[in-house]
């Protein structure tokens, strides 16, 4: 799943309850279906530029960052808690979902609110990431021309979102399950154990594969480390993320 830009919804996109103080109980035990990206993909200050930035910058220049944008980590949330702005891909897999999964199962967050969201009834934890060991071309290069091999911004960022994942008391209760254009890298590496990752796809979120790759997964059962699936065959077959039913839109 390729991410084509941020999408912003509309407010209360599920059922989730949010408290005076903005925290969402826990009393319905999470959401099954969690979708999340790291922190320098879901932002949207400075249009693409600090994306780009972030992208193939090492960390040790993230002080230049945050010189210039000092609240580029501040996210827009809805009233429940989710995330008003997300990865165009994220919007498109959970568009996808949500022609067999109830829009109260399913929920998009930033990576600071994933404790919120995952609970007992959390089966999956759907990730996009761009670059998550930061390898590259554009990170190579930015890393050579400040002499420092160190990983890159947003690898660093994803590597933080695994490790939260990682670290969540459910985490013997869901999967996590991988897309973007950097699920390769994790693949290709077999760093499965060290991110904490049980399955990377490979393949747009319309296939019937996703669907039963998911529904697999709420069942509790093991999902293979990884999966190609099929390319819809038919134009109808292809989504965007304006055909969730809450209508997502472009920013």
């Amino acid at each position: 799943m390729r991410e084509l830009g941020i999408v912003k919804t509309k407010d209360a996109l599920s059922g989730s309850r949010a408290d005076s103080g903005g925290s969402v109980s826990h009393a319905d035990g999470g959401k099954p279906i969690v979708l999340t990206a790291p922190l320098t993909e879901t932002i949207d200050h400075a249009g693409y530029f600090i994306q780009m930035a972030l992208a193939s910058m090492p960390m040790k220049m993230e002080k230049v960052i945050d010189q210039k944008y000092p609240k580029w980590r501040e996210l827009e949330r809805n009233s429940d808690g989710s995330a008003r702005f997300m990865p165009a891909g994220v919007r498109l897999v959970e568009a996808s979902l949500l022609r067999q999964v109830s829009a109260d199962d399913i929920i998009c967050c930033s990576p600071d609110d994933l404790p919120k969201f995952i609970g007992p009834r959390t089966r999956v934890v759907g990730v996009s990431t761009h670059n998550p060991l930061g390898v590259t071309f554009a990170a190579g290069v930015y890393a050579s021309i400040f002499g420092s091999s160190r990983e890159p911004i947003n690898s660093h960022y994803a590597k933080k979102l695994f490790a939260t994942l990682k670290e969540s008391p459910h985490r013997h209760q869901f999967q996590v399950i991988v897309g973007g254009s950097g699920g390769w890298q994790i693949s290709q590496t077999d760093s499965y154990d060290e991110l904490g990752v049980d399955c990377v796809v490979d393949g747009r979120s319309e296939s019937d594969d996703v669907l039963a790759l998911v529904a697999q997964a709420l069942r509790g059962e093991r999902l293979p480390r990884f999966m190609e699936v099929a390319h819809p065959k038919e134009r109808a077959g292809l989504l965007t993320p304006s055909s969730a039913p809450h209508s997502a839109l472009w920013r």
